[in-house]
């Protein structure tokens, strides 16, 4: 292994993270899944091939050394080429990974109203301000009356559903496709997002990273990695309006879609945590706060809207939910102390992140910490980033594998910073690649234990 690390300019932590990682995947015997359909099986790690290949491309491109070459000067000209060729690959991937646990299986999870009851609510929408009203009344009867846990939050997973329809059909698949496709395009503001924070080599290696985290390919088909595209579209649109020749209509703009992620998932309201970090780091103090209370203001303006406007009382709704929740997290946790524990639930979250995203994130996470403690240059993100986690851990609660998947893509923003400053050039592609590899086989090797997982976590995996 020496002699290796010493050929290769490979860290240490990266070998014994993936020597770890390739002793996981052989313990879990895989095999059961993998050779299920080796054809599918071939294509998709022809698939990590070309993204090991695309990803050496795109950090020679990123070096100013090797701009005098055409290819990086090529790449250097299309700056969203990097985003949406890693897009296309993650979609293909997604689909010949649903193809390999199969489609039955998810479609039967999708139909099952025990397992995943937004399904059937969307199929009984038919005018959406009916159904608002309908749901919100609802959330005022005592929760044992209607089944519980759809009291916890708003109606957002079905509308998403309704609307997903008129692209895919009103039938099941369309579920795994919205899904598939909106965790897809999260791709896109996690590049610009980890460029304009860490510069263009980390948003290289975020975007590589995020294409194997395990519980994103295993949150199918459940609607919690849809959220990840909106958090991170308002974080990044904000962050773009404190430069000095943005407009205010861009912190508007990034506060209405952080509205509607509120609407999703009410743990997704954490965001503001980061934003406001962001915003009191940041210089320039009367261009922050306006740009800070315009984003604010454009999150709780829709709202207003339909309380006022609509009659429909949205505050007072999630004031409802919020008991509901924290009286459904003691009632299971007395049924099953094991599984809806806190704090088991936290370990299954960074568990299903990948050993090596998990431990690189909580070094980032300590050294920003430490950094803050004494006093010295700090990496802003990455404390943002965890005090943002901190809180959703401590108010979600439960099922945090699939609540808590909005925050993966700052999450890796944070790893991926933390990943190019660990070597010199010469040994970052090494190092990215060998990363990746270790979540690649951290990804298969969860998927080939789907029922003990399905036991810890409470919840169906196919």
């Amino acid at each position: 292994m020496t002699w290796f690390r010493r050929r290769t300019g490979i860290s240490r932590p990266v070998l014994v993270l993936f020597s770890i990682t390739l002793l996981h995947f052989l313990v879990a015997s895989p095999q059961n899944l993998l050779l299920k359909n080796i054809p599918i099986s071939f294509l998709i790690i022809t698939l990590f091939v070309v993204q090991s290949i695309l990803l050496k491309m795109f950090l020679e491109a990123s070096n100013i050394k090797n701009k005098a070459n055409s290819i990086p000067r090529a790449i250097d000209r299309i700056p969203a080429l990097q985003p949406l060729v890693f897009s296309l690959i993650f979609l293909a991937t997604q689909m010949l990974t649903v193809q390999l646990r199969g489609l039955d299986g998810l479609l039967s999870l999708v139909e099952d109203p025990q397992s995943f009851a937004y399904y059937s609510l969307a199929l009984r929408i038919s005018d959406p301000l009916t159904y608002m009203r309908e749901w919100l009344a609802l959330m005022q009867v005592p929760l044992l009356y209607w089944g519980g846990h759809l009291a916890t939050h708003f109606p957002g997973y079905p509308f998403m559903i309704y609307f997903g329809f008129h692209l895919f059909g009103a039938s099941p698949q369309s579920v795994i496709w919205l899904t598939i496709l909106l965790s897809t395009l999260a791709l896109l503001p996690l590049f610009y997002l980890a460029r304009l924070v860490y510069g263009s080599k980390a948003a290289t290696v975020a975007c590589v990273l995020y294409m194997s985290i395990p519980s994103v390919s295993m949150g199918l088909p459940y609607m919690e990695s849809t959220v990840g595209i909106f958090t991170t579209t308002a974080l990044l649109l904000f962050i773009r309006s404190l430069s000095s020749e943005s407009k205010m209509s861009l912190s508007l703009l990034g506060g209405l879609i952080f509205s509607f992620a509120t609407f999703l998932t009410f743990a997704s309201a954490s965001l503001l945590v980061p934003i406001v970090i962001v915003a009191i780091s940041a210089r320039f103090w009367r261009k922050v706060s306006t740009r800070l209370l315009s984003f604010i203001s454009a999150t709780f303006v829709p709202y207003l809207v339909a309380e006022v406007m609509l009659g429909m009382p949205l505050y007072e709704a999630a004031s409802w939910a919020f008991r509901t929740h924290n009286w459904f997290h003691y009632h299971l946790h007395s049924l099953g102390p094991s599984v809806w524990s806190t704090e088991m639930s936290a370990l299954l979250f960074f568990l299903l992140l990948g050993l090596p995203v998990c431990l690189v994130f909580l070094v980032a996470a300590f050294r920003g910490c430490s950094s803050l403690l004494r006093q010295t240059k700090t990496d802003t993100f990455a404390l943002a980033s965890s005090l943002m986690l901190l809180i959703v851990i401590l108010l979600a609660r439960l099922e945090l594998s699939r609540v808590a998947l909005f925050t993966v893509v700052m999450l890796v923003t944070c790893v991926a910073g933390r990943v190019v400053r660990w070597k010199p050039e010469g040994s970052l592609y090494a190092n990215t690649l060998l990363l990746s590899f270790a979540q690649f086989l951290e990804t298969y090797s969860y998927m080939s234990q789907a029922s003990m997982l399905s036991r810890s976590l409470g919840y169906p995996i196919v």
